[in-house]
């Protein structure tokens, strides 16, 4: 039998699922980023570009009128994660206080991260997405 929610009670069904239950403003959601790049690539270089596309989607997020959308002291660390025959793994980890900019904040960071790279001429590793060996 199929289930009838109303739109408001979906939206605050898939806010909580979002948000793995916080309620309110007072408490953060951690997301995390993964990044592979090339074992010639220096950690410092690697961080102060992540930390720079932090802070541009902060600004960005945070420029129409003054929010609470991150921490008053915004949390964000950079931390090795795997390694790989090709890269190392980083995981890039921030944190967000508000369940509604989840996927923009997503979104612009990974805008920055691109943008940042390029003009650092630090580019992420993803030979995954080809084989060339493969017919």
């Amino acid at each position: 039998n199929p289930i009838m929610y109303r739109p408001s009670s979906f939206r605050n069904l898939a806010l909580k699922n979002l948000s793995q239950w916080i309620t309110g403003r007072s408490q953060k959601i951690t997301r995390e980023i993964t990044i592979k790049v090339d074992y010639s690539v220096d950690f410092e270089a690697l961080k102060d570009l992540c930390y720079e596309a932090f802070d541009g989607m902060q600004v960005e997020l945070l420029t129409p009128e003054v929010t609470n959308y991150f921490w008053e002291s915004p949390y964000r660390i950079l931390e090795i994660s795997n390694f790989w025959d090709y890269a190392v793994e980083y995981k890039l980890f921030y944190t967000v206080t508000s369940a509604f900019y989840i996927f923009k904040a997503e979104r612009l960071l990974n805008e920055y991260l691109l943008r940042l790279q390029k003009e650092k001429n630090i580019y992420f590793s993803t030979p995954d997405l080809i084989d060339i060996q493969k017919k």
